[in-house]
């Protein structure tokens, strides 16, 4: 569900943020900024991203994304996003939320859910059943959607990819990069976890001074969390 900035309410939060949105939207940069930002307050965070935190991630990750467009069938991609996905959560997100670190991931279950079941138009029920099954409830407090115009998008990725490669998605035609950005939009209105989306069209500071505010309260709130758990008998 999206909701607004001053609707948002931390209740309990287990310490898991999650960005999302299309290629060029600015998520790697902000994350670099939380995780800084968390850092010198002290606290427990753990960086990570989809697909390729782990061993096996980073081999279906260099399939994924350096494969030409057309050579992995649509729903293929779905199992072998959401076989990396599981490892993920298994393996790196819920262990640490478990040492009670703060975990925030770029990219989630939203990225296949619009790349393959809106975008690709694959069964969006199905593709809703294979990310439910791995993710197995591991929701996030927030998910912060970066919400970027395709043509945008595509301009910064194709700086990106002059200096750090090219990714198989961003070969994709305009047409795509557009239903992927509705697909997002319409995920943000329905999924049940809160989603606050964001206008990255701004530059990077204009976006760090908006979102500071709410991070601080996520922050508050779950080391409140914490202390309670410590005083637990």
């Amino acid at each position: 569900m999206i909701v607004q900035p001053e609707d948002i309410i931390f209740e309990k939060p287990r310490g898991f943020l999650v960005l999302d949105g299309a290629n060029g939207a600015g998520k790697t940069t902000l994350m670099h900024k939380l995780v800084e930002h968390l850092r010198r307050q002290s606290l427990p965070v753990l960086a990570t991203r989809e697909p390729g935190s782990t061993k096996l991630g980073q081999t279906l990750r260099k399939i994924l994304l350096e494969s030409e467009p057309d050579t992995v069938a649509p729903l293929t991609e779905v199992f072998l996003f959401a076989a990396d996905r599981h490892n993920h959560v298994q393996k790196i997100i819920q262990p640490a939320l478990a040492r009670r670190e703060m975990v925030i991931s770029d990219r989630y279950y939203y990225s296949t859910a619009a790349f393959q079941g809106y975008d690709r138009m694959l069964d969006l029920h199905a593709v809703s059943t294979i990310n439910s099954l791995a993710i197995n409830g591991c929701l996030p407090d927030l998910l912060i959607l970066l919400d970027l115009d395709p043509e945008e998008g595509l301009r910064r990725t194709k700086l990106r990819a002059e200096s750090e490669g090219k990714d198989g998605f961003e070969s994709e035609s305009i047409d795509f990069h557009h239903r992927l950005r509705q697909g997002f939009i319409e995920l943000a209105r329905t999924c049940a976890e809160p989603v606050w989306v964001v206008d990255a069209e701004q530059t990077p500071d204009s976006i760090w001074r908006q979102i500071l505010p709410i991070i601080e309260r996520w922050s508050a709130a779950f080391q409140e969390v914490q202390r309670n758990c410590g005083e637990a008998p």
